[in-house]
């Protein structure tokens, strides 16, 4: 494909609102050019991930030290209520910081690539 291409892909994707949008988008590749190569579907998947935390107000994923940490965003209600059902739906062990902000950190094996990805969307699909 074309430099053009490549860029008006990148242009879309960068003004993607919503989950909903990227699947769509998604299905206009794959209807237009076939199966999506590894470093497409890693893109894509990317996009995934950053549209589920804006969804879930986490302005922030770090990984490091066999950690994934999400930090949220002021607009995240972290009340007593809200850190009890993350508690619940979150798998051991599971530590929760105040400073700066609200963030939660989970255990990872995960190091790089789609393998980063999908633990970090695992994360966000359950908070």
């Amino acid at each position: 494909s074309s430099s053009a291409d490549r860029i008006a892909v990148y242009k879309k994707l960068s003004e993607m609102k919503n989950l909903e949008q990227l699947e769509d988008f998604k299905s206009e590749l794959e209807d237009r050019f076939g199966p999506l190569p590894s470093k497409a579907a890693e893109l894509l998947q990317m996009v995934e991930v950053k549209l589920l935390a804006l969804e879930k107000k986490v302005g922030e994923l770090k990984a490091s030290g066999g950690r994934l940490e999400a930090v949220f965003t002021p607009e995240f209600p972290a009340t007593r209520k809200t850190i009890e059902e993350l508690r619940m739906r979150l798998p051991d062990p599971i530590e929760f910081a105040f400073t700066p902000g609200f963030s939660l950190r989970v255990e990872s094996s995960a190091r790089k690539g789609r393998e980063l990805l999908e633990e970090a969307k695992k994360l966000l699909l359950s908070i």
